[in-house]
């Protein structure tokens, strides 16, 4: 229970932050210039993103000292991938379409493989 615990901390935190990167991307322009890189660092977008990449970081590195690396990582990177698909359609209007219900699915199916072997 401890390790499915952090494994969902871990996949929320790491959908957060692309989710925070986006609205980054949407408030401020990204030029690699000197205004340009203090505008993204006064972002606070900016920071959740590298708070929430933070954190899932350290919750992968619990995750895989309860799970295999062969479970751990693609339950974590899957759920994210999910997730932020989830989060994209709701947030930013992006589309849902039939192609990327079945991907989901297969996805999915495909970690519960994993855990039955």
């Amino acid at each position: 229970m401890y390790a499915l615990i952090i494994v969902l901390l871990a996949i929320i935190t790491n959908a957060l932050a692309g989710v925070s990167m986006k609205l980054l991307t949407i408030q401020t322009p990204l030029e690699f210039t000197k205004n340009g890189i203090i505008a993204i660092l006064q972002n606070p977008y900016a920071w959740l993103a590298v708070t929430c990449y933070g954190l899932a970081l350290i919750l992968f590195t619990l995750a895989l000292s309860k799970l295999d690396l062969s479970l751990a990582y693609p339950t974590i990177v899957s759920g994210a991938i999910t997730l932020v698909t989830i989060l994209s359609v709701l947030l930013f209007g992006e589309s849902f379409t039939l192609f990327k219900a079945i991907g989901i699915m297969l996805i999915l199916s495909g970690v519960y493989l994993l855990y039955r072997t």
